[in-house]
């Protein structure tokens, strides 16, 4: 197809002539509008030819294939294979449990003082490992020292009472033997022999009350020397102490009102026996039983995986979480395991697993 016409050739010859020779300032007016006319039907005469052009090529080309029909043309162009594959064995599907949990120590114990005064003394820190009955701290009440020496000098008055109604008692009994010797031979007047008895009997009376009032002084010694033995608070079990809350000068409460508002001095632990405590989803219920054996790994040694055995099944299930929380008993755990740390554990099963309904974990 032409393209290019007579008049375009004409415009151009136009153009050249008056590039060539200059013109005044009317005729370069007139030059301007014809050449940006030119210029104009120019453009539209080339964006005319690049149309026909793409009509000329989509006359010639087939029409696009839809997608199904490239797919079966690439499909035709695949041979089929003459070796037909083989079905693998069936194998069985593992299941897992999953959950997480903390590291706990199941004897542990919070230290309370039984008697409440000032921390005078602290005589271990965190980490040391303590004996049952080993001092922890020292405390001191003026009051329970005072308390002890007034005990004290209350069972020696006692005693020396309890002496001096013994003496006369044995005195009157010498006189009643004395009297009823004479009475029997009619030496002396009946009425001196009543009186002997009577004295007897006073005295025998004085003894029981002073040997009552020194039992009642020795029982206040007790109770005050145990006041002053409970300022020393000592270790009620083996362990190690794990936490330390309490300062050498401060005011702490009793027993009783410390556990009342929960104010514990320090914690000791047997670290030498740790266990897993993990929440799991409650639909792994009857899927678990006493034999199985699970994976954890801590947080802390995320490298080092450690076996555990299931141990015990809580009783009851979270119904705001709907998971169950298990203990497991690790073996060949990182030397550096503490009470605190986040652990995560994997319990895998299998198909002969999942039909167990024993009840795991009876024996805490």
């Amino acid at each position: 197809m032409k393209t290019v016409t007579d008049h375009h050739t004409k415009m151009a010859e136009t153009l050249t002539e008056l590039s060539a020779h200059p013109t005044p300032e009317s005729a370069t007016k007139r030059l301007r509008f014809s050449y940006k006319s030119s210029l104009v039907a120019l453009t539209s005469v080339l964006l005319l030819a690049a149309g026909m052009g793409f009509a000329l090529r989509s006359e010639n080309e087939p029409a696009a294939l839809t997608l199904s029909e490239k797919s079966d043309a690439r499909s035709s162009s695949i041979q089929p294979s003459s070796v037909e594959p083989t079905v693998s064995a069936t194998l069985p599907i593992v299941r897992e449990i999953t959950g997480s949990g903390y590291v706990v120590a199941p004897y542990m114990a919070v230290i309370y003082a039984e008697r409440g005064g000032q921390i005078a003394d602290i005589l271990v820190v965190p980490g040391d490992k303590v004996t049952i009955g080993q001092p922890l701290l020292l405390i001191r009440d003026e009051k329970a020292g005072f308390a002890l020496e007034n005990a004290k000098l209350a069972l020696n008055s006692a005693k020396l009472t309890l002496s001096a109604a013994r003496i006369s008692w044995a005195q009157t009994e010498a006189t009643l033997h004395r009297q009823t010797e004479l009475s029997r031979r009619g030496a002396i007047a009946s009425n001196r022999l009543e009186d002997a008895q009577t004295a007897a009997r006073i005295a025998a009376n004085k003894v029981e009350h002073a040997k009552a009032e020194f039992e009642k002084a020795d029982l206040a010694v007790r109770i005050a020397e145990d006041r002053v033995t409970d300022l020393i608070v000592r270790a009620p079990i083996p362990g190690t102490v794990t936490q330390l809350s309490a300062h050498v000068g401060d005011a702490v409460l009793d027993r009783v009102d410390a556990i009342h508002d929960g104010i514990g001095l320090m914690k000791i632990a047997d670290l030498d026996q740790l266990v897993v405590d993990a929440d799991v989803s409650e639909k792994a219920i009857s899927t678990l039983s006493d034999d199985l054996i699970g994976e954890a790994v801590l947080d802390a040694y995320p490298d080092h995986s450690f076996p555990f055995a299931l141990q015990r099944v809580s009783p009851e299930v979270n119904a705001a979480k709907g998971t169950v929380r298990l203990r497991l008993k690790p073996f060949d755990a990182p030397r550096g395991l503490r009470p605190g740390m986040a652990a995560r554990i994997r319990i895998a099963l299998r198909p002969s697993s999942t039909h167990a309904h024993s009840q795991p974990g009876a024996n805490p």
